[in-house]
């Protein structure tokens, strides 16, 4: 397989992005878009890398008649930083291979609601600490597995009490490669912690919608399953395709019961990356094809820079001279 693909999937393996509720309703903890594009399979060549993902994006503008609310309308946009650090490690256990990670992402997120008015929020928020153990079976196929947790956090520049909570991340990957062509799934699954500290008096729920509506409002963050896939080819430098993402809630919380239920999404878009040499880069950009219990949209773009920071040395050969 090609070195991009490699170097991408790897380094971005677990990386953490909890979900931002945006408007009345919440993306999962790890936005669906994020991860497509990347093989996150295959084991990475021992080193360290940087890898930084940012993405653009929103909700339009829509009407809505939320449940137990009066008919409003409401849009968001949603945008987020995240650096993440990756150390292929020298750690190889039967042929499965560790990789550790670490992100400390930012998000800035802006509303609009004829129910609420206008918000805005930009912090830091949610270190994630994750491995993953990847195993290469040769032929083009590779599949790696993991498991990683989302630490709670509070002073969060406006997004407290939401991620005052702990998650539990897993992932399933799998990948296949052969003559220029790339094939990858990603399947993970989150499950969340209880968000306790929207439910007292003044918790983010009661702020939003009043103490009368969801009284205790628990559980802004559920669990989900995400899922993203991606064909793409390689040709020299380039690297093209199409690609698919979605996710479906697979717990009730506060904010999908305001839309009738568990909600789901399911996008289409293209893929666009080029091997700079020591940098490498994809481009993202697509938008949701069908939804349930979402008030409209979303529309994105995503892009992925890879650095490699460290590699160890190739052994000299030292000849001896007589």
């Amino acid at each position: 397989m090609n070195m991009k693909s490699k170097v991408i999937g790897a380094a971005v393996g677990a990386l953490s992005l909890c979900g931002l509720s945006t408007a009345a309703f919440a993306f999962p903890q790890t936005p669906p878009s994020e991860r497509v594009g990347l093989d996150l399979a295959t084991p990475l060549p021992e080193g360290v890398y940087f890898v930084d993902i940012a993405s653009i994006g929103g909700y339009p503008l829509s009407g809505f008649a939320g449940k137990g609310l009066p008919s409003f309308s409401e849009g968001s946009a949603f945008n987020y930083n995240v650096p993440v650090v990756a150390w292929s490690t020298p750690w190889t256990f039967n042929g499965i291979h560790v990789t550790l990670l670490a992100a400390l992402p930012a998000a800035e997120v802006g509303t609009y609601s004829t129910l609420r008015g206008q918000s805005y929020s930009y912090g830091l928020y949610t270190p994630f600490l994750a491995a993953t153990f990847g195993y290469n079976f040769g032929n083009g196929f590779a599949v790696s597995y993991t498991a990683g947790v989302y630490l709670p956090m509070t002073g969060t520049a406006g997004f407290d009490p939401l991620f005052d909570v702990t998650t539990f991340h897993q992932m399933l990957a799998l990948a296949y490669h052969a003559n220029g062509w790339n094939l990858t799934g990603n399947f993970l699954y989150n499950i969340a912690g209880n968000t306790s500290g929207v439910a007292g008096p003044g918790g983010l729920c009661q702020a939003a919608y009043g103490a009368g509506y969801f009284g205790g409002c628990q559980g802004l963050l559920g669990d989900d399953f995400i899922y993203s896939l991606a064909v793409t080819k390689t040709i020299g430098k380039w690297e093209v395709g199409i690609t698919g993402w979605g996710f479906v809630d697979t717990s009730t919380t506060a904010i999908n019961t305001i839309y009738g239920g568990k909600q789901s999404e399911f996008a289409l878009g293209g893929l666009v990356g080029y091997n700079f040499g020591p940098v490498i880069t994809q481009l993202i950009v697509g938008s949701d094809v069908a939804v349930s219990n979402m008030p409209t949209r979303d529309t994105r773009g995503v892009l992925h820079v890879i650095v490699p920071l460290w590699n160890p040395e190739t052994p000299k050969v030292v000849t001896a001279k007589y």
